[in-house]
């Protein structure tokens, strides 16, 4: 039972709607933070299961999900020919601009609290990685266990 509130706490993750610009793209970002506390020793498939329907549920408009199990890193891979993965394209060619900086950092913002109810929930050390759309470039953001790292910004 317990497990089922986590999952659907979990899906109402809404993180981004249908924006094309840096600003709609930054504000869209948000997490719900009602989830049901469920403490599980080791990652289970069927924890890893949730964990990426919940990514999917609020990622899939823009990105494709996939989990390595060797890095424990859930990796969030922009789709090609969508308005958000063009203004992420437009965000990663100049990530230091202020206002692009601010984006990511608004958007990295926005899954802390789902790495923060993960690690207190499910497992500790499970990353969630925004990929850059330009293939061989530093990822946007890095999070696990509710802390950020920004290797595009370095």
């Amino acid at each position: 039972m317990k497990k089922h509130l986590l999952l659907i706490g979990l899906c109402t993750i809404v993180l981004f709607g249908c924006s094309n610009s840096d600003e709609e793209l930054a504000s869209s970002t948000s997490v719900s933070s009602e989830v049901a506390a469920v403490l599980v020793d080791d990652v289970k498939q069927e924890d890893i299961d949730k964990i990426k329907s919940a990514l999917e549920e609020g990622f899939s408009s823009f990105s494709d999900v996939s989990y390595s199990n060797e890095t424990r890193t859930f990796h969030l891979t922009p789709k090609d020919g969508v308005s958000e993965t063009d203004t992420l394209k437009k965000v990663a060619n100049d990530p230091n601009y202020a206002e692009h900086e601010k984006v990511i950092k608004d958007m990295a913002s926005s899954v802390v609290e789902m790495s923060n109810l993960i690690e207190d929930n499910i497992a500790k050390d499970i990353r969630i990685e925004l990929d850059n759309p330009n293939e061989n470039e530093e990822s946007f953001f890095v999070v696990s266990n509710g802390q950020i790292e920004y290797p595009i910004l370095k």
